[in-house]
């Protein structure tokens, strides 16, 4: 049996340093990860063309991407990595800010659902750090979590996930009894 006590560490790929971000967070064990709700949800559900986009709004937008990522360094030594994007009705940079492996991941000719606020000038519009998604995945909701340094959103999803799975495998005993459930009318302890 499984008891929702156990250590946060006993989940795949939580060794000791990551226990001890996710201690900063106030999980230590299983029944932690699986309270620790979602303040928010991005919606890649309603991808809009880039062309209905209004600068400064937060979108989803389905691209293509047309180029291969070029970097660069601003003035001040900032790492840039510019990726051109299109769909239908207009184009869009993408731009990733000391982040060069995050440009390198779009591959030209791929589709992506691309999240994240609109920038630039109404001819030459642009997209700063956006979370991106492969349109081969059907991204839905994504849950988005209070973070620490080392911690991103997407860790703690994957760890939520784990949990999940690691209760699916091992029972959970649950504190009250199966007469007192059924007196009641309540639903069984199940994740």
């Amino acid at each position: 049996m499984c008891t929702l006590e156990k250590e946060v560490q006993v989940l795949p790929g939580i060794g000791e340093k990551r226990a001890a971000l996710f201690h900063r967070l106030g999980i230590n064990t299983l029944h932690d990860i699986l309270h620790f709700f979602p303040r928010d949800y991005e919606d890649f559900t309603q991808a809009i063309p880039i062309s209905q986009a209004a600068l400064g709004q937060i979108v989803c937008v389905l691209v293509t991407v047309t180029a291969l990522p070029t970097e660069s360094f601003s003035r001040k030594g900032v790492r840039l990595c510019k990726v051109s994007a299109a769909d239908e009705s207009s184009t869009l940079e993408v731009v990733f800010f000391n982040n060069p492996y995050a440009g390198r991941l779009l591959k030209k000719g791929k589709k992506y659902y691309l999240r994240g606020r609109i920038g630039g000038t109404n001819f030459k519009r642009n997209i700063i750090s956006p979370e991106c998604v492969s349109a081969d995945e059907n991204p839905g909701l994504r849950p988005v979590y209070a973070t620490t340094a080392g911690l991103t959103s997407r860790l703690i999803s994957t760890t939520v996930r784990a949990a999940l799975s690691f209760c699916a495998k091992n029972p959970i005993q649950d504190p009250l009894s199966t007469p007192l459930r059924e007196t009641y009318r309540l639903c069984s302890l199940c994740y």
